[in-house]
């Protein structure tokens, strides 16, 4: 009797059977297929919230940090918004003062330059009644400079040369007569602050101008020791001038 029942029920046994298989099978398969799907929605998350998270990080507003001595796209020399020194007032490498190396050299001296010194305050560094004019026609630019000229003796001047740069020809001119006047005062040489040329005092006597431009150019020269005569004295300033 039971050999029987299975015998009329088994194939439909076996059939619900094997379907119940294959939902599950199904089911299963449908589970990793949504597991494998939320897993790569994940991954996608969290790849934008990196990528997002590196552009606030690198955007506008933030640069990455450079140690010190680095270079961030710019050069490392002057800056190429620096003031530019005011007209009549010069650098350590003047070409005016490089020219007049050059012509005393030419004539057979040894040069040596020696301090040099750029300023705006012309008053300030004047004497007599040179600094009272300047106080009242104020000047664009000064440079000074002290050179060292030796003969081929070994007979040695000191020469002490200032440019006055004024704001044009006419106060230029008249600032040239001025210096000019006998006791009128001068332009204040370097060697005053400078310990190996303090003991040279400059007399007033081997001095020469001229005016450039709008520049005025003062030169005067003094003996260091025995050796040159005054007109080599005259000769050398009036070379410093030109």
């Amino acid at each position: 009797m039971w050999m029987l029942w299975l015998a009329c029920t088994g194939p439909e046994l076996l059939l619900t059977t094997a379907g119940r298989g294959e939902v599950a099978g199904l089911r299963r398969s449908q589970i990793r297929q949504r597991g494998w799907l939320v897993a790569a929605v994940a991954g996608v998350f969290l790849l934008s919230a990196g990528v997002v998270g590196y552009l606030m990080a690198t955007g506008p507003g933030h640069s990455p940090a450079v140690s010190p001595g680095s270079s961030s796209g710019s050069s490392s020399g002057p800056s190429s918004g620096a003031a530019a020194p005011p007209e009549g007032a010069t650098s350590a490498v003047d070409p005016r003062l490089a020219a007049v190396v050059r012509r005393l050299r030419g004539t057979g001296y040894q040069v040596t330059q020696g301090t040099t010194e750029d300023d705006t305050d012309c008053a300030a560094n004047a004497y007599g009644q040179t600094g009272a004019y300047l106080a009242e026609h104020r000047c664009v630019g000064l440079h000074r400079a002290l050179l060292e000229v030796r003969s081929p003796r070994g007979a040695t001047a000191l020469v002490a040369i200032a440019w006055i740069g004024m704001p044009d020809q006419a106060g230029a001119t008249a600032l040239k007569a001025e210096l000019d006047r006998p006791g009128s005062g001068n332009i204040a040489a370097l060697s005053k602050n400078d310990a190996h040329y303090r003991s040279v005092v400059f007399r007033g006597l081997y001095y020469a101008s001229a005016r450039q431009d709008k520049a005025v150019v003062t030169a005067e020269a003094q003996s260091m020791n025995p050796g040159l005569t005054g007109a080599q004295l005259r000769s050398i300033a009036a070379a410093s001038v030109r």
